[in-house]
């Protein structure tokens, strides 16, 4: 059977195996179960606690120029490269989500800048001079489930709603495995591929294998203005695990940045702790990036 929606409504199959519906004029979505779908073609069969979640949906188009617009924390604006960066929940990679920069014009950096949470489309259109139109123009590209950077909301988000930093899934297939990516048992065994598999240093942790030392590679405000490895080593340093002339150890060391990092954060300290580093890695293309 096939279930009538709205307008700008679509069904959409979920990573958690669930159904939901998806608005491409809100960005809003409601998980949908097959007892929701049956009565959504009857409004009397549906209770008003569901109306009211459904009405959220958007579906008198008139009404939405009072909605609030709402940037979702998986989106942020460069207003020097005047694009919008954003995810692309479709496009799963090794690290989650793939991501990619959306070009705005200077009418449309304005509409994107004009959004605070807590104007509506109506409020976004008269603070700019602009036509109610071409306000949603600007911003119903992102409502899309494609690539969900914004929603319109009946109020706004309350200081405690986290859902705005909640990106919704799209089922995502298991990945195939290599032969040698398993033992005669069917478990996961990669010792063979990481002797062989691993062909490109500079991409495997981007494409295939993201570590958390790797993702924070970077000077990061999270970690106090610090890359991973440095402020990995002052905590070390101050819990007394990083005696007077350690010899350290690390196991899989990827393209050592990590080290990089522990050793010029021990290197610039007064008395240096650390007397000998060694890493330990069954890849001789990861071995050889280290060099």
């Amino acid at each position: 059977m096939t279930t009538p929606l709205h307008a700008g409504w679509r069904l959409v199959d979920l990573a958690d195996g669930r159904t939901a519906i998806w608005s491409d004029r809100t960005g809003r979505h409601l998980p949908a179960s097959p007892a929701l779908l049956e009565r959504i073609g009857n409004p009397y069969a549906i209770p008003p606690a569901l109306g009211a979640r459904l009405a959220e949906l958007g579906r008198d188009e008139d009404a939405l120029v009072g909605r609030v617009v709402c940037r979702s924390a998986w989106a942020l604006i460069l207003p020097t490269e005047m694009c919008l960066w954003h995810a692309v929940p479709a496009e799963r990679t090794a690290g989650g989500v793939a991501w990619t920069g959306t070009a705005l014009t200077g009418l449309e950096l304005g509409v994107h800048l004009a959004v605070n949470n807590s104007r509506t489309v109506r409020d976004i259109a008269r603070r700019l001079g602009l036509s109610v139109q071409v306000v949603f123009d600007a911003l119903t590209p992102f409502f899309r489930f494609e690539q969900p950077a914004y929603q319109l909301r009946t109020r706004p988000p309350q200081s405690r709603d986290h859902s705005l930093h909640h990106l919704l899934l799209p089922h995502r297939p298991d990945g195939p495995r290599r032969p040698d990516q398993t033992d005669g048992r069917g478990a996961t065994t990669l010792g063979a591929w990481h002797e062989d598999g691993i062909t490109d240093a500079t991409t495997h942790f981007d494409d295939v294998e993201t570590t958390f030392a790797h993702a924070f590679a970077q000077p990061h405000p999270a970690l106090g203005g610090l890359p991973y490895g440095a402020r990995l080593y002052d905590r070390l340093v101050d819990r007394g695990l990083l005696p007077r002339s350690a010899t350290v150890l690390e196991v899989g060391p990827g393209t050592g940045q990590l080290a990089r990092d522990v050793l010029d954060a021990d290197r610039g300290t007064e008395a240096p702790r650390i007397a000998r580093y060694v890493r330990l890695d069954r890849s001789p293309v990861l071995l050889a990036a280290q060099n």
